[in-house]
């Protein structure tokens, strides 16, 4: 296999990793707002027979009732309606604080690994960037563990350029105590400007 074949493969695979976390994302976002969606045009439906609520205060008592706040000012007054409020309630304590975890994951998880070297950092603080097409646990320990035992090195920062996604045990031996601090992992490619632009 030819490096121009291996880096065509490794932009497609890319692409559909890319392409699966922005999915992620938009489900993260879709999910929350589905069953509010739902209440609102459910509460506004029902509530035709008795009080005619508008699209607008079914909105606006939907968010009240979300965030919990409550102020009683507009209340469902037909028994579908209130039990529809009942069962609101309880999807919205259950999914929600569920979907909003999972997009608060999602986005610290981008940012520890698609994020950049900061250019503060860069200026003030010396840094060893190590380029790595392939991660192999043993080989980090041994690499992490020789560097950091120099007495010279002790005050730099590791910057992992790795195009593979960070998995458990790469996660696991970034958090030991010893280089917990000093080491920073970016998902990119050394074939890539940009890439190494972000480690610089």
């Amino acid at each position: 296999m030819e490096v121009g074949q291996e880096v065509k493969g490794v932009t497609a695979v890319d692409r559909v990793r890319k392409g699966a976390e922005r999915g992620n994302i938009l489900s993260s976002f879709i999910f929350p707002t589905l069953p509010t969606s739902i209440s609102i045009c459910g509460i506004q439906h029902l509530e035709r027979a008795g009080n005619n609520l508008t699209l607008f205060d079914s909105l606006y008592f939907c968010v009240v009732t979300f965030s919990t706040v409550g102020f009683g000012d507009v209340t469902p007054q037909i028994w579908p309606s209130q039990l529809l409020v009942v069962i609101m309630i309880f999807v919205a304590l259950i999914v929600l604080p569920i979907q909003f975890e999972q997009l608060a994951f999602l986005w610290m998880e981008r940012q520890k690994s698609g994020g950049n070297y900061s250019r503060y950092r860069a200026q003030t603080e010396k840094h060893v960037v190590l380029c790595v097409s392939c991660l192999k646990i043993d080989l980090l320990m041994d690499f992490l563990n020789e560097f950091f035992a120099h007495p010279r090195l002790q005050d730099y920062y590791v910057v992992i350029l790795c195009p593979a996604e960070m998995d458990v045990q790469v996660r696991r031996v970034l958090h030991v105590p010893l280089w917990a601090q000093r080491v920073i992992y970016l998902q990119g490619s050394a074939l890539k400007d940009q890439d190494l632009m972000r480690a610089k």
